[in-house]
């Protein structure tokens, strides 16, 4: 079963978004990477936007951003293609979902293949997004500081979007 989990670090450093962002974008297993609600140049663009509306809504200090993993997790069965076809699905959805509540974010997909020609042939697949998600609203300054919550709201969409179990795209269900 997939899920979503918030990393727990304090991120108050304001290196920290430029460094979560280059973390999440240059890693060798990244798939694909997309910027929403900031300047979709290019990362830096996007680090200068984010940067910005905290200058602009004075809440440059403390907690800088907000790192989501969602894991893709549909069914043991499902092809390692579908989950990074999948996870894509899930990155944008989730991404301008987050962008609508106000806040700029940065996903990527990871996907990561092990296989163990042992005695078993075990394989393991791990596929997931990240979101680094800017701690200032661009719509109305607010500073997230209620992170269940908002980890909820993103949960309630996934679901009734069934995002997390599987989707129906033009009648072909993925799980």
């Amino acid at each position: 079963m997939s899920f979503i989990k918030c990393v727990n670090k304090p991120y108050n450093d304001k290196n920290d978004l430029k460094r979560m962002v280059y973390y999440v974008c240059d890693k060798p297993n990244m798939v694909d990477y997309k910027i929403f609600g900031a300047n979709i140049l290019d990362k830096d663009s996007a680090i200068r936007s984010m940067n910005r509306v905290k200058k602009y809504f004075n809440k440059c200090d403390g907690k800088q951003l907000y790192h989501i993993i969602i894991s893709i997790y549909p069914s043991k069965y499902t092809e390692f293609d579908t989950k990074k076809i999948l996870a894509r699905y899930v990155m944008n959805e989730v991404g301008f979902f987050i962008a609508k509540m106000g806040y700029q974010n940065v996903a990527a997909v990871h996907a990561k293949k092990r296989i163990d020609y042992g005695v078993l042939g075990v394989q393991e697949e791990n596929v997931h997004v990240h979101f680094i998600i800017n701690s200032v609203s661009a719509i109305n300054g607010h500073k997230l500081t209620n992170i269940k919550t908002f980890l909820n709201k993103i949960k309630c969409f996934a679901n009734n979007n069934d995002l997390l179990y599987g989707i129906n795209i033009n009648g072909i269900y993925l799980q």
